[in-house]
């Protein structure tokens, strides 16, 4: 599956996402809504693609494998235009991280939404790790599966691939002659050799 980045909210440019823009457009969400998660989701991948860009990087990829009821998300890499990979990538940024805490007089769940800096790399963990709850593909369990995540910050792609793997088994059934026996013929513990079934049977 590939998508374009996401477009957010018009007032939201890739220059303008400051902590500032950042904090005014947490002030304005609405909870409630059903489609806030999408739209935080949208703004985080921009926030990640304008600072990687900004620090020189073309691509960001990031693979997850599982399987047997457990699964794991690798670490994130970065390349250049050369697509060259890039190490040590020290880089904070500020994104929109969502929280969820029961209210004992709602007597319900209530979304939490702060402003929260952490390395670009955790940024884009916790990113994939929200798209890819999405999905209903159950990678981990069973035979396990895998997938990758792909951020093409030259064409503005995203690319999300999940993969599951499926193990057949079958049961073949084969009615062997034994050594020194010819087909078509059993022992007659009579006769002390081997005769013809057919002769057997009209005996």
């Amino acid at each position: 599956m590939s998508t374009a980045l996401t477009p957010v909210a018009p007032s939201i440019q890739n220059h303008q996402l400051d902590r500032a823009t950042l904090h005014a457009f947490v002030e304005s969400l609405d909870t409630s809504d059903p489609g806030v998660l999408a739209r935080i989701s949208a703004l985080n991948e921009r926030v990640i693609a304008s600072a990687a860009k900004a620090h020189g990087i073309s691509r960001i990829n990031l693979d997850f494998a599982g399987g047997g009821d457990s699964g794991e998300f690798g670490e994130p890499t970065f390349l250049d235009i050369d697509g060259t990979f890039m190490d040590g990538v020290d880089l904070e940024i500020f994104v929109v991280k969502t929280d969820h805490e029961f209210s004992i007089e709602a007597h319900e769940w209530i979304a939490k939404v702060s402003l929260c800096e952490m390395a670009l790399g955790e940024a884009v963990t916790k990113h994939v790790e929200h798209q890819v709850s999405l999905h209903p593909i159950n990678w981990w369990d069973n035979d396990g599966g895998s997938g990758l995540y792909s951020m093409d910050l030259a064409t503005g792609e995203v690319h999300l691939s999940i993969d599951v793997n499926v193990v057949e088994s079958y049961t073949e059934h084969d009615e062997i002659t034994p050594i020194g026996f010819l087909p078509g013929t059993r022992f007659d513990p009579v006769q002390g050799k081997e005769r013809g079934v057919k002769e057997l049977l009209s005996a």
